[in-house]
């Protein structure tokens, strides 16, 4: 099958990651350790 990272739901899902943690960053201080921490930990 050959290397998982060459197919196009992995580069998606990693592309969806980093957009996570980009906008998780735009959220406001007092959700530091609520929403924000859901988000990233999933």
């Amino acid at each position: 099958m050959g290397n998982f990272r060459n197919l196009n739901v992995w580069k998606e899902g990693i592309n969806l990651v980093k957009e996570v943690y980009r906008l998780s960053v735009l959220l406001p201080e007092e959700e530091k350790f609520g929403l924000k921490s859901q988000i990233i930990k999933g």
